[in-house]
This record gives structure tokens, C-alpha cells and sequence, in this order.
């Protein structure tokens, strides 16, 4: 498992939270949401590791958490090396020796974040920070959730195949009735064309 997480694709991670804005996005309601999130994260583990939903339970949390974790770093680092060049043009002082965060480009996205910081009050931007620190799966209630959610997976497909069976033998019920359903309007039909000549025969009489 760490050889995997070594092994990946930092930019590939980037770019599969860029794409889903609920992961960083703060000025979302959805970003808020556990569910939203966790789903979200769930979505950017498939497609970083192709076997992750044959992994049991207990494999498929602690790949997560230490997928959340990497984005938690890459994350800090960029954030570290924004206040560093902020400090940098308030004193002056010339970057020479200053190095560019290896994945500043991709990681830019974020200053919208940072935009936002700097127009809401400071209050809230405090108590976001303390959201955003347990934003993803690595608390007890995010590992609750992804687990939920696994499960509910689970039951939705179990209920799909259970429905495609029961269509499927209702159906076949159908078809084998069609028989029996035929000859019974047969023999109404007859039953009352004889009702209908005996009428007839009365009047005539009559």
C-alpha cells in the first residue's frame, strides 16, 4: 500500500480535485457536507487505484486516508510557499533564492480560496479552517461516512439485481399465462353468444 501511494501521480491527484470543486471549494454548500464530500473522494480512489472496489472495507479506509492525506500536504506546502512569496514582496526583498513550489501552476486554483479569505470576516474564515481540518476522511465521523457509503453502494446494487429478477419472473409469469388467459375470454365469449340466442329464441316465441 505505501509503495502505491509513493508511487503516485501527484499532478493526476491535482487535477481529480480540481475537477470536483466540493473537495476545496469554500464558498460551496456542498464542501460543508460529509456525504458530498466522502462521495467525492470515493470517486478520486476508483480512479487512482482501478482495484479499489475489490478492496474489503478496511483496505479500501486506509487507502482513502492516506489519499486525503497526500492532497493534505500538497495542499499545506502550497499554501506555505504562497505566504513565504506574500512576505517576500511585502519586504522587498529579491527572490533570487526564493524556489518556486513544484506544483504551484496546477495548485492555482486555490487562490480563488485565498480571495475569499481576504473579503469574509475573520471570524469565519477562522471556523472554516477548523472545518477544512477535518474536511475528508481522516476523523471518526468522515471514516463512518465512507464506510456508510460503501455499504449503501452495496444495498443499491443488491436491490437493482433483486428488481431485474423480479421483472424478469414477473414476466415469465406473463407469458405462461397468456394460455390459460386466451381460453378463458374463449369460453366467455361463447357463454355469451348462447345467452344471446336464447334471448332471441324467447322474443320469436313471443
Amino acid at each position: 500500500m505505501m509503495e502505491e501511494i509513493q508511487e503516485l501521480d501527484v499532478e493526476l491527484l491535482i487535477s481529480l480535485v480540481k475537477d470536483r470543486p466540493v473537495l476545496w471549494d469554500k464558498s460551496l454548500d456542498e464542501y460543508k457536507s460529509r456525504a458530498e464530500t466522502t462521495a467525492a473522494w470515493r470517486e478520486v480512489c476508483n480512479i487512482l487505484n482501478e482495484d479499489f472496489e475489490y478492496l474489503s472495507d478496511e483496505a479500501k479506509i486506509k487507502y482513502g486516508k492516506l489519499i486525503t492525506t497526500k492532497w493534505t500536504n500538497v495542499r499545506d506546502c502550497y499554501q506555505k510557499y504562497l505566504k513565504k512569496l506574500q512576505e517576500k514582496k511585502k519586504t522587498g526583498s529579491k527572490a533570487k533564492s526564493f524556489k518556486k513550489y513544484v506544483y504551484s501552476d496546477q495548485m492555482s486554483f486555490l487562490q480563488k480560496n485565498n480571495i475569499r479569505k481576504e473579503m469574509v470576516p475573520s471570524v469565519e474564515v477562522n471556523r472554516e479552517e477548523l472545518d477544512d481540518s477535518e474536511h475528508g476522511i481522516n476523523t471518526p465521523e468522515g471514516i463512518e461516512t465512507f464506510v456508510l457509503l460503501h455499504v449503501q453502494h452495496k444495498v443499491k446494487r443488491k436491490k437493482l439485481r433483486s428488481c431485474r429478477s423480479y421483472k424478469s419472473q414477473k414476466i415469465s409469469i406473463s407469458i405462461s399465462s397468456k394460455p390459460f388467459l386466451q381460453k378463458f375470454i374463449e369460453n366467455e365469449t361463447l357463454q355469451l353468444q348462447a345467452e344471446a340466442i336464447k334471448s332471441t329464441q324467447s322474443m320469436c316465441k313471443s
